[in-house]
């Protein structure tokens, strides 16, 4: 045998649905507030990078950024190549069109 009806128990549910769902954005933006806090006051992520980057030693570093940048240059390269190889072509075409002498 139950001992407390299902009516009242239902109302209990319903009153703490409604209370949460009054409730639950406020807390949750306290939460996130306080959390955010926390994370940038307690938590230096600069400071932590600052230190992890300094604490390589230089030609390790140098070695790190070139791995990491090295497909980019050699695209620059490769763009700057051709946008060379096109102006020429335009530069010959001109001055086969218009000669100075």
């Amino acid at each position: 045998p139950r001992m407390i009806p299902e009516r009242f128990t239902q109302l209990i549910a319903d009153a703490m649905d409604r209370l949460l769902r009054q409730e639950a954005p406020g807390l949750i933006s306290k939460l996130m507030e306080s959390g955010k806090d926390y994370l940038t006051n307690e938590i230096k992520v600069s400071q932590m990078v600052e230190e992890k980057v300094n604490d390589y030693d230089l030609r390790q570093l140098e070695d790190m950024i070139k791995g990491v940048s090295m497909e980019e240059l050699t695209f620059i390269e490769i763009l700057g190549g051709v946008v060379g190889f096109i102006i020429g072509i335009v530069q010959v075409i001109i001055l086969c069109i218009f000669p100075i002498f």
